[in-house]
């Protein structure tokens, strides 16, 4: 209940809130949702109406969770600094 006390109270303060939350799609499976929420003002300054920013992270969630135990914290695929490595270069057409 406080997440969501918080969330409303930054809203309504007109703040931009973000966060990550799991979701249920309409055929009731769960998800992770990143979401941005910002007021919308009248030309008076007034909160009018919300609107929000969402995107499914779920297969980000699910690999971090993943591989954020592993003795490299993940990042045996991709290098200790941070890319993937290439044998050759990417060619561009």
């Amino acid at each position: 209940m406080a997440f969501y006390q918080q969330l409303w109270a930054a809203i309504l303060k007109g703040e931009t809130w973000h966060g990550e939350l799991i979701n249920r799609r309409k055929d009731g499976s769960l998800y992770t949702e990143q979401m941005s929420i910002a007021a919308v003002r009248d030309a008076g300054g007034e909160i009018t109406h919300f609107i929000a920013t969402k995107q499914d992270v779920t297969e980000r969630s699910n690999w971090s969770s993943n591989y954020s135990g592993t003795k490299d914290g993940g990042r045996g695929t991709f290098g200790r600094w941070g890319g993937p490595r290439f044998q050759q270069p990417a060619h561009y057409y």
